[in-house]
């Protein structure tokens, strides 16, 4: 079945349990007037568990829902993910130059109980482009309402000036250090965060070394500084986001036809990332979700308004029918001394 431009109309498609992935879906005509689809995505059933529940570690994870998007229309090669604060917005984007916003829906424990798909279309300034151009692999916003976007192949950051439910308005591409423009076309910046002091961290994929070391970027006002972050050699860096004390939780993914896909969490502490010429961290734990893992991509981390840190995982199935889009979420537990530490 052939999956429709990003440009083009379709009517909703709504997927429940059971019917989530390959095995059918409901549409439902539209008027022509509506210039947009609207997916209806249902939790799976059975996604609460403990802590041993899809995370092995030292109990930092615990598993509170995911979604099966495998089949749904337009919703593959997703990279980049963006949760809103109130955990009412979910944005991501695509490694073909899409851009997927929608309406999220918690229960009254906190898990994911639906997404609704409101908006799938190229991001601005990339109508018609092809993959060189239109390769996006992250994706944040800023306190001041615009969004960056991270690009490989052709790599740049690129600031989009506003818009409240995904990046709007005129691209514009941010002067970076040329180290990050001359890195390998398919092993670009794959991570990026933003401290609540503005520090910008953007994480490279290609590794420079045996010993598992990247090129990590720092960025403060106009300026940038580069280090090196370093990781067991089988994984890389696939996405990175702020917790509000300034430590950075990492997104690591690798692969091997032995291994599998395999990906898992890693805290990197405020003074280690300011205070190191080679930035390591600690495991938090291995990203196992019930239903099952894939070629885990974006990250998204919102603290909620009981305080607990929530994360968000999206698998990229690089348009694949041998892989699954999957959107898992997590409770996230650190050591008090982590949650409280200021910013430094």
């Amino acid at each position: 079945m052939s999956r429709p431009a990003a440009s083009e109309v379709v009517g909703p498609v709504v997927h429940r349990r059971g019917s989530l992935g390959r095995t059918g879906r409901i549409r439902l005509g539209l008027p022509s007037v509506v210039l947009f689809a609207s997916l209806l995505i249902a939790a799976c059933a059975g996604a609460v568990g403990g802590p041993s529940a899809g995370a092995s570690g030292n109990g930092a994870l615990t598993y509170l829902a995911g979604f099966d998007l495998s089949g749904a229309d337009g919703l593959s090669g997703l990279s980049g993910l963006h949760v809103s604060e109130d955990g009412k917005r979910l944005v991501a984007v695509s490694d073909d130059g899409r851009l997927i916003t929608g309406a999220l829906a918690h229960t009254s424990n906190g898990g994911m109980k639906s997404w609704t798909v409101e908006r799938l279309a190229p991001l601005p300034g990339l109508e018609g482009a092809g993959k060189k151009d239109a390769d996006a692999e992250a994706l944040l916003r800023q306190p001041d309402g615009s969004w960056l976007v991270t690009f490989e192949r052709r790599h740049r950051i690129v600031r989009y000036p506003g818009g409240e439910h995904g990046p709007d308005g005129a691209p514009r591409v941010l002067d970076v250090p040329a180290s990050l423009r001359l890195l390998p076309p398919n092993k670009g910046i794959e991570a990026l965060a933003l401290r609540p002091d503005g520090i910008l961290v953007a994480f490279a994929e290609a590794m420079e070394t045996a010993d598992g070391q990247h090129r990590l970027y720092l960025r403060q006002g106009e300026d940038w500084t580069e280090k090196r972050y370093r990781t067991d050699p089988f994984f890389s860096p696939s996405d990175a986001a702020s917790l509000p004390n300034g430590d950075v939780v990492v997104l690591d993914r690798g692969y091997s036809l032995a291994a599998g896909v395999r990906s898992r969490l890693i805290h990197v502490k405020s003074e280690d990332l300011l205070g190191s010429d080679i930035v390591e961290g600690t495991v938090l734990g291995d990203i196992e979700p019930p239903i099952g893992t894939d070629n885990f991509e974006g990250l998204a981390l919102r603290q909620a308004p009981d305080g607990r840190l929530h994360v968000y995982i999206v698998s990229d199935d690089n348009f694949s029918p041998l892989q699954r889009t999957l959107l898992i979420q997590y409770e996230l537990r650190l050591p008090q001394s982590s949650t409280d530490r200021p910013s430094p």
